[in-house]
């Protein structure tokens, strides 16, 4: 039937979406069969849809944007609070970590691009960095090439509040960073051989959600809204 069409071309869209295929995504949304069909609105999901389109097209064609971060973030709530896939979510909040610091990074204009003008995300463009931190962070086996901690370190030396705070918040004894990093590197989705429950979830759901809001400030709750999937009551 039309209908049984219908919500198997909305649940292609929103899979496609859930594995990060962001295009495949907008391309069906898109579809006039999608964004004119008259059961949006029955449904009460027009709204919805087109706050999801917005954000698709935004992360579509830009790799580094606010919507990005929080798109993440509510794909990890979606890991841990419907699947209880709590390693899946611990990753995902881990990316957020990490993708924040290549948002700041990358509006410096300070990655490596490849042939084709790509960035080049665990590489720093060392030309550009100040004369007094080329040598910090060429040498050794780093040559440029960054890590999660090393990326905050970087900006904190170039006087991002972010950075500053992440480092020393790092450098702390009784570190709330670094045991969250711990737990995250000693799961089984990293590179040891625990389990990650609730309660590690939920520490660094926090954790994240703090630097996100560092970075989104009062737009986090509006980016939100948009980057949640429509809830179908049929």
């Amino acid at each position: 039937c039309s209908k049984c069409k219908f919500l198997s071309q909305l649940s292609t869209a929103y899979s496609a979406w859930d594995k990060f295929n962001l295009q495949k995504a907008l391309e069906i949304l898109n579809k006039k069969e999608i964004s004119g069909n008259k059961l949006l609105a029955k449904w009460g999901i027009k709204k919805r849809i087109e706050l999801n389109k917005q954000v698709l097209h935004k992360e579509v064609n830009n790799k580094f944007c606010l919507e990005r971060m929080v798109d993440l973030f509510e794909n990890a709530q979606r890991r841990a609070e419907i699947e209880k896939k709590y390693d899946d979510a611990v990753a995902r909040l881990y990316r957020i970590l990490e993708y924040i610091a290549q948002y700041l990074i990358s509006k410096k204009n300070l990655y490596s691009r490849d042939n084709n003008g790509n960035v080049l995300t665990d590489s720093i463009d060392l030309g550009k960095l100040p004369e007094d931190l080329r040598e910090k962070y060429s040498s050794g086996s780093r040559d440029g090439k960054m890590s999660l901690v090393d990326d905050y370190f970087l900006l904190a030396d170039l006087g991002e509040e972010v950075g500053k705070e992440f480092v020393k918040v790092f450098n702390e004894k009784e570190s709330i960073i670094k045991r969250n990093l711990e737990l995250r590197n000693k799961s089984i989705l990293a590179h040891g051989f625990n389990p990650v429950d609730e309660n590690c979830y939920n520490k660094f759901r926090d954790l994240a959600l703090e630097y996100i809001k560092k970075i989104t400030q009062n737009d986090f709750e509006r980016i939100r809204e948009c980057c949640r999937f429509p809830i179908l009551k049929i």
